[in-house]
């Protein structure tokens, strides 16, 4: 159980280091918003598939794995949405 906790919280770190990478990037590049939530969710789901791959040997609960990575990714999907809309994109 602490392997599978550890992995995902492994995952949930780099999905949280995508998020805020993608919001200083909008800050940059302002008129790509829709583009960059696109992308990072291309990124995100990425990532998630070959870390899953890579790991799935030690993981030891699938279904706590499953639900914590489910979870990462829509927290990090609304985060993003709700940086840009706070910087009134939408």
């Amino acid at each position: 159980m602490i392997n599978t906790l550890t992995y995902s919280f492994l995952a949930f770190s780099f999905l949280l280091f995508i998020t805020i990478s993608v919001v200083r990037l909008y800050k940059t590049f302002p008129k790509m918003g829709i583009g960059l939530v696109w992308g990072s969710l291309f990124v995100k789901m990425l990532f998630v598939i070959t870390y899953t791959l890579a790991v799935r040997q030690y993981i030891e609960n699938h279904i706590v794995y499953a639900t914590f990575i489910f979870i990462a990714v829509i927290y990090s999907m609304v985060h993003t949405l709700i940086s840009l809309k706070k910087d009134k994109y939408f």
